[in-house]
């Protein structure tokens, strides 16, 4: 409900700010520290084996990539997944960082009129298999290509005037 209320009363463009807001509603129940930048070094386990994450946020520079991505010259589908993926692999987040950059992309997209990222159960846990093979190789192409391919949900328009 929480975020319902905020997705309808929120009309700012994508920044530091909107993720931490995400974070602060999607992890108020899992994290320490919800909607705070993560500030120290940890580990998780993926079907490739442990990751650890980049050791220090560092606030200005993802504050960098959320104002330049925007203004690249990339379709809003590469944006949103090229926004997800990154923010999945910085874990910049104490928990729910895999939510909170999904939420943030899907706003990007609904915002910009492109539909909505979802990946069907039947099909997660090859995600989670592409996210994973992305994380230890910090080459997004093909998990970016798999989700285009399986994960974007166009809106019917027509369907949608009914």
């Amino acid at each position: 409900m929480q975020l319902k209320r905020w997705w309808h009363n929120y009309h700012e463009f994508i920044s530091l700010e909107t993720a931490k807001n995400i974070n602060r509603i999607v992890a108020r129940d899992d994290a320490f520290f919800p909607g705070e930048l993560r500030t120290g070094q940890g580990f998780f386990s993926t079907y490739n084996g442990d990751y650890i994450p980049p050791e220090i946020i560092d606030a200005d520079k993802e504050t960098e990539f959320l104002n330049e991505l925007p203004a690249s010259n990339r379709s809003t589908t590469d944006k949103a997944l090229t926004l997800m993926f990154h923010n999945m692999r910085q874990q910049i987040f104490w928990d729910g960082n895999k939510r909170s950059a999904t939420l943030l992309a899907n706003k990007f997209m609904i915002d910009n009129g492109a539909g909505l990222i979802a990946v069907q159960a039947d099909k997660y846990p090859t995600f989670l298999r592409k996210i994973s093979d992305y994380y230890h190789s910090n080459d997004m192409a093909e998990v970016k290509y798999w989700t285009y391919e399986n994960g974007i949900q166009g809106i019917d328009l027509m369907k949608a005037k009914n």
